[in-house]
């Protein structure tokens, strides 16, 4: 998954990370994350999957590592201070990392308390 806007991307591979609400680290296998169930979710279409992931010293740079942790993680700025990102209900959006910490588009609280069980 390669934005066509991300030099470095087409380098590592990668422009976009998964929301770590989105999936549940699995303890009895080892670096393991599984999907969570629809289910889980009150609002599938307020809560972002995937998005266009930046490092921390360069907020147009390509994804690090292709996990987003909500709590120390960067939407990068390259399409005019916005990021592509996919909601768990499957739509799309071009919106501003200021717009998804405001409305808690990636963990659904501030502090990802209510991140879905």
């Amino acid at each position: 998954m390669i934005c066509p806007d991300d030099e470095e991307g087409e380098r590592t591979g990668n422009s976009y990370g998964i929301n770590s609400c989105t999936i549940a680290f699995q303890n009895d296998h080892f670096d393991q994350y599984w999907g969570k169930s629809l289910s889980a979710f009150t609002s599938s279409s307020s809560i972002i999957l995937l998005g266009e992931e930046a490092v921390p010293d360069a907020v147009v740079d390509s994804t690090d590592d292709g996990y987003i942790r909500f709590q120390n993680n960067y939407f990068s700025v390259r399409h005019t201070g916005k990021a592509n990102v996919v909601f768990v209900d499957g739509h799309v959006k071009c919106i501003a990392p200021s717009v998804i910490i405001a409305q808690h588009l990636q963990s659904q609280t501030s502090d990802g308390s209510d991140c879905p069980l």
